[in-house]
């Protein structure tokens, strides 16, 4: 077992602000420890809140946790527990899709993570190694959760636009957790299967980013044509 302080994880990236295109009413954020792996330790962490007036996932800078202890089935844990969030987002975005290139890339993230996971237990086994989630694990479920939840108050258009931020958020946490626990596992080989989902996973994060420009774009066109629009409509009436 490694002190953390080896190689910190850092842990503000957990915080990663989500911000969503609408408001929408406060809501408590749902703990999550019955979906998550067995728990090695009490969490001593503050709690993740959802300042749902603007969408916005974060945590109090002063319940920041740090000097935590992770083995290397603490690291598999916590990748399956962020792995799992990834492929819930996605399907929340495949429920109620409205782009075609959007829902696309949601089926992607679906087969990507479902690759990573199998290939994470495949791993476990060959290894003879058994995950068993750390207190953060809690942590880091309940913000990835509330991410989640965040999406679910949309649909169409709107929905692809919080399923992509939630994506920038989500899928940048997961790969700076991925590539840190790679440097604090001691088996070679998690550490090198860490290395290589941090990689994927930050791919996805570009990925994601380029379609936010992309219906950036798009949205500055519609807004630009429904104005002139307008225009000709106001002229028209003062002939």
């Amino acid at each position: 077992m490694r002190s953390i302080s080896r190689s910190k994880l850092i842990v503000t990236a957990l915080v990663g602000s989500v911000v969503f295109g609408a408001a929408c009413k406060d809501r408590d954020n749902e703990s999550l420890a019955s979906a998550t792996p067995r728990t090695a330790a009490t969490p001593d962490s503050g709690a993740t809140r959802v300042d749902s007036a603007a969408g916005e996932v974060s945590r109090d800078s002063s319940s920041t946790p740090v000097g935590r202890w992770l083995t290397d089935a603490n690291a598999l844990a916590l990748f399956t527990t962020m792995n799992s969030a990834q492929m819930a987002a996605a399907n929340v975005e495949l429920q109620g899709w409205h782009s075609d290139s959007v829902r696309a890339f949601a089926e992607s993230v679906v087969r990507n993570h479902a690759e990573l996971q199998h290939s994470a237990d495949s791993l476990a086994g060959r290894i003879g190694l058994v995950p068993v989630a750390p207190a953060l694990a809690e942590e880091v479920m309940a913000t990835m959760q509330a991410q989640n939840d965040s999406m679910r108050v949309y649909r169409g258009g709107t929905l692809d636009r919080a399923f992509l931020t939630q994506q920038v958020a989500g899928q940048g946490m997961m790969s700076t957790y991925a590539e840190q626990l790679s440097g604090v596992a001691q088996r070679p080989e998690l550490q090198a299967f860490l290395a290589s989902a941090a990689a994927t996973v930050g791919a996805e994060a570009t990925g994601a980013r380029a379609l936010q420009r992309g219906l950036m774009v798009a949205d500055s066109l519609s807004a630009a044509a429904a104005a002139d629009s307008a225009a000709k409509r106001a002229a028209r009436r003062k002939q």
